[in-house]
């Protein structure tokens, strides 16, 4: 019993650690290569996919399929976090954005644990809740490309404690996992962890929310790969074994986010046009 103890310690500690490099390297990349860029990736399985492969492992493939639902549902809260962060950090600083955030993406929880839809309905409804996020994020945006990549400097401090602080709630909610059955541990696995601590640094460095507006744009946009991954992974796993269904998921994630990262280019050449017809 006490060895059990200390595998689901280590283990959380394992994933809170994963997260907190995973928080530094995102902060590095929007500083290097654009903020749309490092949201992308935040919005990506970054977390999931590896959160999901470890309750594969430990608990097998069925857990795992109906923990991929949560992950998919949990879709819908991320993208509810990011339109209201965006849309509060314009009339308020970054804890009241933050807060406004949290809140918002909180909303669902108590709806989510009384409804019962299947994994292609959670993906749809999450979808729609992305694509709309995307355009009302993008909607009153006058961001550049020069204006995407053109990042602030991350100090030290600052990237180290929120990567800490990240790493240690991820660890928390990864040891509670077990607990709370596979739906609730898929939606653990996709807390919008990693989009409200890069977003309040950048929101934080700037004084304004502005700068964190390309990277909450692009973290939406990834959230529609990290769902295509948890559906794919859910659908696959259980007839196709572990390994193939995880390598179908990233597959398909990763097609997904190279047509949007594409995308995302040409929106922002259109504006940077706009911007230098009306100057």
């Amino acid at each position: 019993m006490a060895l059990e103890g200390c595998g689901v310690v280590i283990g959380a500690l394992m994933k809170g650690g994963l997260t907190a490099l995973i928080v530094g390297g995102l902060l590095m990349l929007a500083q290097r290569w654009g903020r749309s860029a490092a949201g992308l990736l935040a919005g990506l399985p970054t977390v999931t996919g590896p959160a999901l492969l470890w309750l594969a492992l430990d608990r097998g493939a069925a857990f795992a399929a109906e923990a991929a639902v949560g992950a998919v549902a949990a879709g819908l809260c991320c993208a509810l976090f990011a339109l209201a962060y965006g849309r509060a950090g314009h009339r308020c600083g970054p804890a009241g954005a933050l807060a406004l955030g949290t809140a918002a993406s909180a909303a669902p929880l108590p709806w989510l644990g009384h409804v019962e839809l299947g994994l292609t309905e959670w993906l749809l409804l999450a979808s729609l809740a992305c694509w709309a996020s995307r355009w009302a994020l993008g909607r009153g945006a006058s961001t550049t490309r020069e204006d995407d990549v053109d990042a602030p400097r991350v100090h030290v401090r600052g990237w180290l404690v929120t990567a800490l602080v990240s790493g240690l709630v991820s660890a928390v909610a990864a040891g509670a996992a077990d607990e709370v059955g596979p739906f609730w541990a898929g939606m653990l696995t996709s807390p919008p962890l990693l989009a409200a601590a890069v977003a309040l640094e950048l929101h934080r460095q700037a004084g304004r929310v502005g700068p964190a507006e390309p990277f909450l744009h692009g973290y939406v946009t990834g959230l529609i790969g990290r769902g295509l991954f948890a559906a794919v992974v859910g659908a696959l796993i259980v007839p196709l074994g572990t390994a193939a269904a995880f390598a179908a998921a990233l597959a398909a994630s990763l097609l997904s986010g190279r047509l949007w990262r594409t995308r995302t280019h040409a929106t922002l050449d259109r504006r940077e046009q706009a911007v230098r017809q009306r100057a």
